[in-house]
């Protein structure tokens, strides 16, 4: 969809950008000029949020927490595991009622670490939303800027419609420029270590 929408949004940009320029070429009376200034930009927003020092900065806090979280799962997998070795030395010699009992715990503790990977994937899902959306949303106003300095008539993301060939006279990325524009408008002020 997204896809559609760019291209049509290009096509009807060309479209017009030709029908001026021809109207121009047959105008009656003196000729006026039309020049066709379109410029094409892209920029890679996800590499900006990577790349500019906010985003480091979210980006090292994120994978923290992913750890911690990672970190805690594999504790209870230990142990689940664990329980799981113990189980399979002593079934042997339970009675059926009590190995019946020992498996149905097993699959409520099979059914609870589910829950928990669960949980944690969304909290782990939630918590890089918290850090990307604000610098995200901090970006969008960089690219506005830096697409009105270098006279953009439109831009798109460039993963989602990358560039096979273009004149370069029509085309310009904007991902470098967005990242230091980005860190001079939004710096980060650098903790001092003692």
């Amino acid at each position: 969809m997204k896809k559609t929408k760019l291209k049509m949004t290009l096509v009807l940009t060309l479209l017009v950008s030709g029908l001026l320029t021809f109207r121009g070429a047959f105008a009656s009376g003196p000729t006026p000029v039309v020049q066709s200034s379109i410029k094409f930009c892209s920029a890679n927003v996800q590499e900006a949020l990577v790349k500019t020092e906010e985003g480091k900065e979210a980006s090292e806090q994120w994978k923290q927490f992913y750890n911690k979280k990672e970190q805690d799962l594999m504790g209870e997998v230990k142990k689940k595991q664990t329980r799981d070795a113990e189980f399979e030395k002593k079934k042997g010699v339970l009675s059926a009622s009590a190995r019946e009992a020992a498996i149905q715990q097993n699959l409520s503790e099979d059914e609870k670490l589910h829950k928990l990977r669960f949980e944690a994937t969304k909290e782990v899902q939630e918590e890089e939303k918290k850090f990307k959306e604000p610098i995200l949303g901090k970006i969008k106003g960089v690219v506005e800027d830096v697409a009105k300095r270098e006279g953009c008539s439109m831009t798109f993301e460039e993963s989602t419609a990358p560039i096979l060939q273009v004149d370069p006279s029509l085309y310009k990325s904007l991902t470098e420029e967005i990242i230091k524009e980005y860190n001079k408008q939004h710096p980060v002020k650098k903790e001092k270590k003692k």
